[in-house]
């Protein structure tokens, strides 16, 4: 497992947290708890076995100046984000809370404006400089940055598997879909159970 990482997206407040500014777009609350729980069985079994870590979340000035503040031509996340106020590192709902906070030994991303874990950070040469070839993926949301993420690491020419019980999007449909339909494009879905699996070997 030295040439494997553990990626985790967004396990921040604005998610996890019952004042998060994004809690009220989960419609399958039951899946997004069950979700965290498995999140967490993961990430300890990760750092247990010396998996290499990284997390990726989003941090933006209180204007959002990155994405170029709130404009009427803004569109997407871009439009998205500085319009709903989210990720503010003058806010609490940009901070990871516990037991997503990183440790000492492990990597916390920068520079990260877009959906993917990839667009404009420091990620890529992270896992380069490290020797990682596979990439386990989990955090949220499933259909929006998780699968982006998914897509631009396929591209860039890493082995990538999906946690699917360590992820959740808005609904069930939207979540069905991306696992029966898209994922087998760029990457593989497993299971906990596989995930722990394969660190024992």
């Amino acid at each position: 497992m030295k040439d494997s990482a553990l990626i985790l997206v967004e396990y921040q407040n604005e998610w996890l947290s019952p004042d998060g500014k994004l809690q009220f777009l989960l419609k399958d609350k039951g899946r997004f708890v069950s979700s965290i729980e498995s999140s967490k069985i993961a990430l300890a079994a990760a750092r247990q076995f010396g998996l290499k870590i990284a997390h990726m979340g989003l941090h933006f000035y209180p204007d959002h100046r990155e994405l170029g503040g709130v404009t009427a031509t803004s569109h997407g996340l871009r439009g998205a984000i500085p319009r709903a106020g989210t990720f503010r590192t003058s806010e609490a709902g940009h901070i990871h809370p516990e037991p997503f906070a990183p440790l000492a030994d492990e990597f916390s991303g920068a520079g990260r404006t877009g959906a993917s874990v990839f667009a404009n950070t420091n990620l890529d040469i992270y896992l380069r400089n490290n020797g990682i070839k596979t990439v386990y993926l989990m955090g949220y949301a499933l259909h929006v940055c998780v699968l982006a993420s998914l897509c631009q690491g396929h591209d860039l020419g890493y082995e990538m598997k999906l946690l699917e019980e360590c992820t959740a999007a808005f609904d069930e449909a939207q979540r069905n879909f991306v696992l029966t339909e898209v994922v087998h494009h760029f990457g593989e879905r497993i299971s906990n159970a596989k995930f722990l699996g394969s660190l024992s070997r």
